[in-house]
């Protein structure tokens, strides 16, 4: 399977994610919108130890998940039913690691073809990472991102 079949793949399994679907989703394209998603290939599809006896070679495949969401500037207070944007919207972006998790624990995993045997997929974080801010946009946006690696045989 060739890299950009991979690629097609990856894209079609993580449409699945509601919270990637929910706004326009962009694969190596980044258009700095509100509720924006990117896939971002990160190019070290590489094999992660030497071949075993049987030439088969345990391998990677990482990307970066972007999101933008909005950005508020309202400070935190104490008010009964006072909920802040930027959490709510971290919050958002965290439900992208806890279905990679839910996928992982269900062996649901991407197909590369019959010559790729998935291992495991998961994130390299536990939380996102708030990558940037834009405060010149309207609105102003927060950029989010998610490194996803996922493991498989290729034999």
């Amino acid at each position: 399977m060739t890299r950009e079949d991979k690629n097609q793949k990856m894209v079609e399994y993580l449409a699945d994610c509601d919270t990637l679907s929910s706004g326009p989703l962009f694969f190596n394209y980044a258009e700095e919108s509100n509720e924006s998603n990117h896939i971002v290939t990160v190019a070290d599809d590489k094999a992660l130890q030497k071949p075993y006896v049987d030439g088969s070679v345990l391998k990677q495949y990482t990307f970066q998940i972007i999101c933008y969401r909005p950005l508020s500037n309202n400070p935190l207070v104490n008010e009964p039913g006072f909920m802040d944007e930027n959490i709510e919207n971290m919050a958002e972006v965290q439900k992208v690691l806890d279905w990679i998790e839910e996928q992982n624990d269900d062996r649901n995993f991407p197909s590369f073809g019959d010559e790729c045997v998935p291992d495991r997929i998961y994130c390299m974080t536990d939380d996102p990472n708030l990558y940037a801010i834009d405060t010149e946009a309207d609105p102003p946006l927060a950029k989010y991102s998610v490194v996803i690696r996922f493991e498989y045989l290729d034999k």
